[in-house]
């Protein structure tokens, strides 16, 4: 059973017509982009979505409807690093050393202490957002994570208080809040230094609260010092854990802490506008997913191979 995703528009400024991704725009300081600013606006789209939902499951099942919360790591040594030497001679030369003698980014690189204060940042911003809705803004019931260390320690510093370390999730959370490691939400795979993931026993003692897949092995078995995936095979990647999210996971809103290239292909894949997202952005995005037969899903992707299906969206996520 597979999926055909879209985006739900009308709820965020971020996927509204009016929204223009050549200016800058801060989620944080704009309660995260929600377009009801009434005083029960977080209250009336739980409930909008639950109506959704509702009306979905009348449909045998075949619709559903989530609000991933999609989180961009803070500031790491290595985007320092590209910075200091710009993009070509990052991916040239720069990218496939552990550092230059005064930056070390790799394996996994680290955060930056400007990476850590824009982490708090965002935890203030939830913070502020949680005690001006009366605790209606719809906090993450589960969370899943990238197995890098800098996106790790993004969630761990933006939900210390707040869900992580009480043990807790969010609406109807159960058996506690443990994010999940995902290998299928890393950063784009190969030759990079800093996108080669440390191993499980090593990230498992500095994050002891994060649970893992069956199948996540000790060692890094998908980074290649020689072959760098491509868009496309990142986002078949990220689509496979939608599809295990939506299959598996009841819950109707879900965190996500990975990387800028995961964030932009997924919103090629859901057709989201192109959105400028900084390191330590936050952006919620409504999904809708209707299940879709296996028979539907070789039509779907023949007709894509034709050009029968429009391209993704250029995106600056």
């Amino acid at each position: 059973m597979s999926f055909h995703y879209s985006v739900v528009p009308g709820f965020f400024y971020q996927d509204s017509p009016t929204f223009d991704p050549t200016k800058p725009y801060d989620s944080l300081s704009d309660d995260f982009g929600l377009l009801d600013k009434t005083e029960h606006g977080w209250y009336n789209l739980k409930l909008r979505l639950k109506e959704l939902n509702e009306a979905g499951s009348l449909e045998g099942q075949r619709v559903e409807y989530k609000l991933l919360w999609c989180a961009r790591h803070a500031e790491g040594f290595h985007n320092v690093a590209e910075a200091k030497y710009g993009t070509k001679a990052w991916d040239d030369y720069w990218s496939k050393l552990d550092g230059d003698g005064e930056l070390v980014w790799g394996p996994d690189a680290r955060l930056t202490p400007l990476g850590e204060s824009q982490c708090q940042r965002v935890h203030d911003a939830w913070t502020s957002a949680i005690a001006r809705s009366h605790a209606d803004i719809p906090l993450p019931q589960s969370m899943y994570c990238s197995p890098m260390t800098r996106a790790a320690r993004t969630l761990e510093i933006t939900w210390k208080g707040l869900l992580v370390d009480l043990g807790k999730g969010g609406e109807d959370a159960k058996d506690g809040m443990r994010p999940r490691v995902k290998e299928g939400i890393r950063e784009t795979v190969g030759v990079h230094t800093c996108d080669k993931r440390r191993t499980k026993t090593e990230f498992a003692h500095e994050f002891p609260n994060f649970t893992f897949d069956k199948s996540f092995t000790e060692m890094d078995e998908m980074w290649d010092k020689d072959y760098r995936e491509t868009d496309g095979e990142q986002q078949e990647r990220v689509r496979k854990v939608l599809d295990e999210i939506f299959e598996t996971d009841p819950n109707t809103y879900v965190g996500l802490t990975t990387h800028g290239g995961i964030l932009g292909n997924l919103g090629r894949m859901l057709g989201h506008q192109p959105i400028p997202l900084p390191t330590a952005g936050v952006v919620p995005i409504i999904v809708k997913a209707v299940r879709v037969k296996e028979e539907e899903t070789k039509e779907r992707e023949t007709a894509r191979e034709r050009g029968g299906i429009c391209g993704f969206l250029s995106s600056c996520f």
